[in-house]
């Protein structure tokens, strides 16, 4: 919550105010705060970066497939994800380690290492030791109660792991390349872009696709020769630097369609000419892929005792991993929920080389495995043996890959003198269809004695094109996470260009396969405001909720600019199949209202107090049923109060829900929340569910913290159109604190600039917004149309006013989602007429 980090950020910024800081590492592991630029951890990130400390965060423990979590997204952080060990496995004889021949293979991507694409576009920076490793403790468990062995027992050391072991362990190597570079250069420091570069420019290469491993796993020794080496002020050349330097450490391009282009800059850090060969390499090159469906059943298969002293229930099942394969991966899926399998991979001989390690309850595991060994390998599924276990199929997958041609790089092949540097120009392909892919440069280099290689991940985000007919469809699947609560789950990101004078925009995602998968779609414009926030669940009147299999945003009169389409698995994967196939339909102007009997001229009168009707038709030309409405407005603006719930707010030591709330109408270009305390406070705005289920790996929206601190702060959201959904205000009292903090009473006030609401314009469906700004507002029975259906909402006018006065308004016909609380304006039937 904002409590916790406002005091971390406190902590740091008396850390570097002091000039006790040259490296943090952070690992919040959540989308708590996504990576705005006017987010307030991204913006104090970046406020340190500045003042020249280096950043790093753990990329999260949620497995795969785009699941980055804040900080870690974070412009200027170095985002960390972690590798496998198993040393510690076989010390404990751990997570089904007996089962193998004794001898284990590390240096791969754990399975709960966060990698894939963040939501602007990039990915993980490089690897470090993860998965698992020995941490100093102490018996004292009075002071420290999780220094205990596997038994319970106190104990001097303690097995442990995640991205949080990884970011700290770069942190060790950050501290030592700043030094060496202070050693070799009079004592000036590196900036940390010159720290990343360094660390990235060094890693050792493990062959994975570039979303994976990033440059690579951190090789500490050669980022301290590379810093001895590296250019900068009052440099002295230190011998023995083998090594490049790469700027920018990665190439996040864009395209709409054809290749993408980047440069990228060499620089020879040896005193030594150097030969360098550079190309654009792929990993995703199947050489074969099999499916089979692996019977597990606690009661009749066999058992071992895993490091617990807990009997397992496991099933062996094969498959072959052809020659020259570059990498094997294996996914499983299982029904659920509230079950667990685990997936443990054997290499021909038996030695031990993958395990999915599951962080909770999900139904989806996945492992990948560089360099694998050719031959026939093990699978070996596992569950609890006991009640709590799994007895059925589980679905497993295993690919294996080969390397190709992502591209070309120019020049290919070129000598590097001592110290010199030079352009490299990237022609990287496209992804196959909208959406994300990665490749990699690979830049090798050699002199007599030595070879080094340096890899620069390449993100390519192909934008989705509307074409001559203004519609595109795409068609993908999603894979599960690894069940770990309260960190991002998989994510997809779209990007698009809405051109001038379009009517209106809407994306319909459908899902296939098993429908028992619940998803939220947010449609953000160029501000990065989640205009729409979908979910396929619908609530019914005795609170229960039931799945579709989509979900639909629409966004009426889009500004013209770079728009995103997000959609997020929220919880695990259905389990049926481990991939699950979507297909989303972007279009432009595609949908049809009209209204009959509205008046749309001056010289139209309408009585005062005498009542005219008129009617909204529609079609729902969209992916899924929606609830429809009509919602009148007055094309004059203004400041209304909006009702705040929970306005009267007790702090205790650290804020707890429910928190301060106000609901946002559509057509508001400012958002006004203030706070009157009798103890020093601050808080921050950010819409729900957005920026607060902390399952989805969703970042695009407002996130702003109010001020200065003291007993009044406040704050403005401003942007063209504010996003029309529910805001939460988080407080946090401003401590120092000797003991645990005050109790503050609080309370908070909304207003929103934005189009009058016409008293004089009444629905047959009544108007949920009019809630926003009174609280005895009548209720709204919204009319649920399926898709491809048609539906009509009766509207009255009864004009009230001066005699002669024009009265200009709209008519905005218009979206509920009940479970976000979120609107969507789908389409605007203008009226004006003169009261007569």
């Amino acid at each position: 919550g904002f409590a916790f980090n406002s005091a971390i950020l406190a902590a740091l910024d008396w850390a570097v105010t002091h000039d006790h800081a040259d490296v943090i590492s952070e690992s919040f592991g959540s989308n708590q705060f996504p990576d705005t630029n006017d987010d307030p951890t991204a913006v104090f990130n970046e406020q340190l970066v500045r003042a020249g400390v280096t950043v790093l965060a753990s990329s999260g423990d949620a497995g795969g497939f785009n699941t980055i979590g804040s900080p870690a997204s974070s412009p200027g952080v170095i985002s960390v994800g972690g590798t496998t060990m198993f040393r510690s496995y076989a010390q404990t004889v751990s997570s089904g380690f007996q089962l193998s021949n004794g001898k284990y293979r590390g240096d791969g991507i754990s399975g709960l290492s966060s990698s894939g694409f963040t939501q602007p576009g990039r990915t993980i920076d490089l690897l470090a030791p993860g998965d698992l490793g020995w941490a100093l403790c102490t018996p004292d468990t009075a002071r420290y109660a999780n220094c205990t062995d596997d038994k319970g027992a106190p104990a001097s050391i303690e097995q442990f792991g995640g991205t949080s072991q990884s970011a700290p362990l770069t942190a060790g190597a950050v501290a030592l390349v700043i030094q060496a570079y202070r050693d070799s250069h009079h004592g000036a420091s590196p900036a940390p872009d010159l720290v990343r570069r360094l660390l990235t420019s060094t890693a050792d290469d493990l062959g994975l696709p570039a979303q994976e491993q990033g440059a690579g796993l951190i090789n500490t020794l050669r980022a301290v020769r590379a810093a001895r080496s590296a250019p900068g002020p009052r440099a002295t050349v230190q011998p023995g630097a083998t090594d490049l330097l790469v700027s920018p450490q990665q190439l996040d391009l864009t395209t709409s369609g054809g290749p993408a282009t980047g440069r990228e800059t060499v620089t020879n850090l040896s005193d030594r000419a150097r030969v360098v060969h550079a190309a654009v390499r792929s990993t995703d090159v199947v050489l074969g892929t099999a499916s089979q469906a692996v019977q597990l059943a606690v009661a009749t298969a066999p058992t071992f005792v895993d490091q617990l002293g807990r009997p397992r229930s496991y099933a062996r099942t094969t498959f072959t991993v052809p020659r020259g394969a570059s990498r094997v991966t294996a996914s499983i899926a299982w029904p659920g929920p509230g079950t667990t399998v685990r997936i443990i991979l054997l290499e021909p001989d038996g030695t031990y080389s993958a395990f999915s390690i599951p962080q909770g309850s999900g139904n989806f595991g996945f492992v990948d495995v560089p360099a694998p060994v050719a031959g026939q390998w093990t699978a070996i599924l596992y569950t609890a043996a006991s009640a709590i276990g799994f007895s059925g199929t589980v679905q497993l997958t295993t690919t294996s890959y080969g390397t190709g041609s992502g591209g070309s790089a120019s020049p290919a092949d070129f000598v590097l003198a001592p110290h010199q540097s030079r352009a490299v120009t990237v022609h990287a392909r496209p992804a196959g269809s909208p959406g994300d892919g990665a490749d990699a440069l690979v830049l090798s280099s050699r002199q007599l004695g030595s070879q080094a290689t340096s890899v620069v991940p390449i993100v390519v985000r192909t934008l989705v094109d509307f074409g001559r007919h203004g519609t595109a469809t795409v068609n993908g699947a999603f894979n599960g996470g690894n069940g770990r609560a309260g960190i991002p789950n998989p994510s997809q990101t779209y990007a698009f260009d809405v051109p001038r004078g379009a009517r209106d925009l809407s994306v319909g995602l459908t899902v296939g396969g098993d429908p028992n998968q619940t998803l939220y779609g947010f449609l953000v414009d160029p501000s990065g405001e989640p205009l729409s926030e979908r979910t396929n669940q619908r609530a019914a009147t005795d609170g229960s909720i039931s799945l579709v299999n989509g979900l639909q945003s629409t966004v009426a009169a889009p500004r013209p600019g770079r728009w995103q389409f997000v959609f997020s698995v929220f919880g695990p994967v259905a389990g049926t199949a481990t991939s699950t196939p979507f297909s989303a339909t972007f279009a432009l102007d595609s949908v049809r209202a009209s209204g009959s009997g509205v008046p749309t001229s001056s010289h139209t009168v309408l009585r005062a107090g005498r009542p005219a009707t008129a009617t909204v038709s529609f079609a729902n030309t969209g992916a899924t049923d929606a609830a429809y409405f009509v919602d009148g407005r007055l094309t004059a603006r203004g400041t209304v109060a909006l009702v705040v719930q929970n306005a009267d707010y007790t702090l205790p030591g650290a804020p707890v829900g429910p928190f301060p709330a106000v609901q946002v109408p559509t057509q508001t270009d400012a958002l006004a929340v203030s706070a009157h305390a009798d103890h020093e406070i601050n808080f921050e705005v950010s819409p729900f569910p957005a920026d607060h289920v902390g399952d989805l790996a969703f970042e695009g929206d407002p996130d702003r913290v109010g001020g200065p601190n003291g007993l009044a702060p406040s704050v403005t959201v401003a942007d063209p159109t504010v996003a029309p959904q529910t805001w939460l205000a988080l407080p946090a009292s401003i401590g120092p604190f000797p003991t645990a903090g005050p109790t503050v009473q609080a309370t908070f006030t909304g207003s929103a600039h934005t189009r009058l609401f016409d008293p004089a314009v009444r629905a047959s469906t009544g108007d949920p917004l009019l809630s926003y700004v009174d609280a005895s507002a009548p209720a709204s029975t919204p009319v649920t149309v399926a898709a491809g259906g048609h539906g009509s909402i009766t509207v009255t006018i009864t004009p009230s006013g001066p005699r002669g006065s024009v009265v200009r308004g709209v008519l905005y016909l218009d979206t509920r989602d009940a479970v976000t609380g979120g609107t969507d304006e789908v389409a605007a039937i203008p009226y004006t007429y003169t009261i007569g």
